[in-house]
């Protein structure tokens, strides 16, 4: 007993939560107003029970699920299980294969088992890659549930092949101890299905969670990530704290994400983490910066807003335009866009005009009927030429006002007016429900529950 009792003290000394107000989270940020400061306080404020659920924790002296300082053992700990440093997360890798993948800090490949629904389940031993990563975060002097720490860090995968269309399967790995993860993913939607897709982008602690478990309640048969996964502007937000705040939407359907500016921060942060938790997602052909898959008949493209898009010479537009022609000589529906950064937008960060006069018309000639971006920290739907763009940032990070550039995008393009149709100020994730006929049943839902608003395109 008094051992235990020691063990927890070191666990409590070593990763009590920092429950920050705005003004400390605002630290390196460049958040439009004041009223962004208000905001983080107020959804702090929000999520009081799960503050409080922390703080009842630590009063018992045990730590949060699933968690433990990454500079013990769990078994300095009397923990006999291994603890993930990065929850499961899975992609597809083609039309019959996916992938799930998670992160420990020991190097002992852990067994995974896949069930399709309702069938007989199949033993696989992970894979393992080990890293010795010289990447720490937050400073030694701030202290966060789930530090980013260096050391060793081992990412293992299990790829699974010859998985059947309209097929969903559980997946289990095994901790030790009888301890267990689950998830769900479907492997693939048939054309004649209706699937349900999810949005979420621009995450940051401690906001993230919320906006993921909206995304989560609607049960996504896949989700896109629109880039900017954590912040180190946020002197508290950890890659390992992204995983384990959205990992209850990981365990819902298959992630695919889009890079943002924050991917770029520093420490080599795209190569040690970006790079090396999401290479090779997406069909043959895609690369790390921009990917695209089939999922229900309709392909899915993501592009990279951080490096060169309009330039018709440059590898991605190339890319991007042989896409659009493999899809008006196949037997696919129509193609859905995602990129980070919006070029409809009046908030904060205004549209770069050249890059949309650029890619517009391409969107259009395409039969291109939704794009998603994210990037400025509210949301926003415009209706152009036929397409209908979707600015959601909401994932968590310190929000924006929608009107913030306004009257400076006015001055440019005053045709603009008419085709924002709708925005808010406000937390949340976007889901759309692609139906058979090609129409697609649209829903903004709030963090606070609810949805901000509903509409149909097609």
């Amino acid at each position: 007993m008094t051992q235990k009792k020691l063990d927890r003290r070191a666990f409590l000394k070593h990763s009590s939560r920092a429950v920050l107000g705005g003004a400390a989270l605002l630290a390196g940020c460049s958040a439009d107003d004041e009223k962004s400061a208000r905001d983080m306080a107020s959804a702090q404020d929000m999520r009081q029970p799960d503050m409080r659920a922390a703080d009842m924790r630590a009063a018992d002296m045990s730590p949060p699920e699933d968690m433990a300082p990454l500079d013990m053992s769990s078994q300095d700990m009397g923990i006999k299980h291994t603890l993930f440093s990065k929850p499961p997360f899975s992609q597809k890798i083609s039309q019959d294969r996916m992938r799930l993948r998670f992160e420990t800090r020991t190097m002992e490949a852990l067994e995974v088992q896949l069930k399709p629904m309702g069938g007989m389940s199949e033993e696989f031993m992970a894979t393992t890659s080990i890293a010795m990563l010289d990447f720490g975060w937050p400073p030694p002097n701030l202290r966060s549930d789930y530090r980013d720490e260096p050391g060793l860090h081992n990412l293992q995968e299990v790829i699974f092949e010859g998985l059947r269309p309209g097929e969903s399967y559980e997946w289990t790995v095994h901790q030790g101890d009888g301890v267990t993860r689950s998830g769900v993913f479907k492997a693939q939607a048939p054309a004649e299905q209706a699937f349900k897709l999810g949005w979420i982008s621009d995450t940051m602690f401690p906001n993230a969670k919320a906006s993921a478990d909206a995304l989560a309640a609607a049960n996504p048969d896949l989700i896109l990530h629109g880039g900017d996964l954590q912040y180190m502007t946020n002197p508290v937000d950890t890659w390992s704290g992204f995983f384990h705040e959205i990992s209850g939407l990981t365990a819902k359907a298959a992630m695919h994400t889009c890079i943002g500016n924050h991917e770029y921060e520093s420490m080599d942060e795209f190569e040690v983490q970006y790079r090396r938790l999401f290479e090779g997602h997406g069909d043959m052909g895609s690369t790390i910066d921009y990917s695209a898959f089939t999922f229900g008949g309709v392909r899915f493209l993501l592009l990279n807003s951080e490096i060169e898009l309009a330039d018709p010479d440059s590898p991605q537009h190339r890319w991007m335009l042989a896409e659009f022609e493999r899809i008006k000589t196949s037997n696919l529906r129509f193609p859905v866009v995602a990129f980070h950064r919006p070029y409809f937008t009046f908030s904060k960060s205004s549209p770069d005009f050249a890059t949309r006069d650029a890619l517009h018309p391409i969107f259009q000639a395409n039969n291109v009927p939704l794009i998603f971006t994210g990037h400025n920290h509210c949301y926003e739907r415009f209706e152009a030429d036929g397409i209908t763009y979707v600015m959601d940032g909401g994932g968590g990070a310190l929000s924006y006002a929608p009107d913030a550039k306004r009257a400076d995008v006015l001055a440019q393009r005053p045709t603009d007016e008419p085709l924002r149709k709708f925005s808010k100020r406000e937390y949340g994730a976007t889901v759309v429900t692609v139906n058979p006929d090609g129409t697609m049943d649209i829903e903004r839902r709030s963090a606070l529950g609810g949805n901000t608003e509903t509409y149909s395109i097609g």
